[in-house]
């Protein structure tokens, strides 16, 4: 597991002080050093593998201070999949949807933002009327208001083609939970479309980041969070994870809405954080 420490020691200000620890079974310890009450931010973040990001109150003292606190489980959330492919595909693409499903939950997971799905339900939808109306999707709305939605959860449509490929998705951000993607894409396409409705922003343009990082744009190798990024899906008002509209879920963390991509206040670590190295391109920072 990895911590991030903010506090004061001595007249320094201590900001997002990282630590990687190695459990002895299900605890983990580490000494910090004497830390004292910030003005700016006091807390310990900490990540790891079958946990969501979890904020840590720490009421420093003049002294030694030892906290105890378990770390949050995985969010497991509800997901429905609506297959629109053409008749008679629903057995295989069904199969194949759930498996991407799947992955990009594992990969969510994988990459500490502790998120995965579960109660996956499937639709065949592939005879639905109006299924013709969505050979090339553009838009998410009509979808809802044509095919249908089931509130209170991820609506992942499975279809022909997005925006003329059918490899291509889109998602809504702001308090979404609405997904579209074409029948061929991969699980990282889709944890990056999800991504969207847990508020992350598109890394694109930005050197802390490439193309291996799931909100990449147009990333040929999405397989890559932050610990910024990861922390942000679950502080913020919008995401789905927190959303009054979608999941509302975690009240015991802040939301914090001004982590951005581009914020640097100590409420929040920076979007490019890493405890753990991104690949052999991005080390921990």
């Amino acid at each position: 597991m990895g911590i991030l420490v903010d506090g004061r020691r001595g007249s320094v200000q201590v900001d997002d002080e990282t630590y990687v620890i190695t459990p002895s079974g299900a605890q983990a310890s580490q000494a910090v050093g004497t830390l004292k009450g910030s003005s700016l931010a006091n807390e310990v973040l900490s990540f790891a593998a079958t946990r969501a990001p979890t904020r840590h109150a720490t009421p420093w003292t003049a002294g030694q201070d030892t906290f105890a606190e378990a770390m949050t489980n995985t969010v497991r959330v509800p997901i429905t999949v609506w297959i629109l492919t053409a008749p008679g595909t629903f057995l295989a693409q069904s199969q194949q949807a759930l498996s991407t499903v799947i992955q990009a939950g594992a990969l969510f997971d994988q990459e500490r933002l502790g998120l995965d799905f579960n109660l996956i339900e499937v639709r065949d939808e592939t005879n639905n009327p109006n299924r013709g109306n969505f050979l090339n999707v553009t838009a998410l709305d009509p979808l809802e208001t044509q095919i249908g939605h089931v509130s209170g959860r991820i609506n992942v449509y499975w279809v022909q083609a997005v925006i003329g490929g059918s490899g291509n998705g889109t998602g809504e951000v702001a308090n979404g939970d609405t997904v579209a993607v074409g029948f061929n894409a991969a699980p990282g396409l889709l944890a990056h479309e999800i991504g969207h409705n847990l508020a992350l922003d598109h890394v694109d343009g930005d050197r802390r980041f490439d193309g291996t990082n799931v909100m990449h744009s147009i990333g040929g190798t999405r397989q890559f969070l932050t610990e910024g990024q990861a922390y942000r899906a679950h502080i913020r008002s919008i995401s789905a994870i927190r959303s009054t509209q979608v999941y509302n879920l975690r009240p015991g963390m802040p939301i914090i809405d001004t982590c951005s991509i581009s914020s640097t206040t100590r409420t929040c670590p920076k979007a490019d954080k890493r405890i753990w190295a991104d690949g052999m391109t991005w080390p921990a920072n």
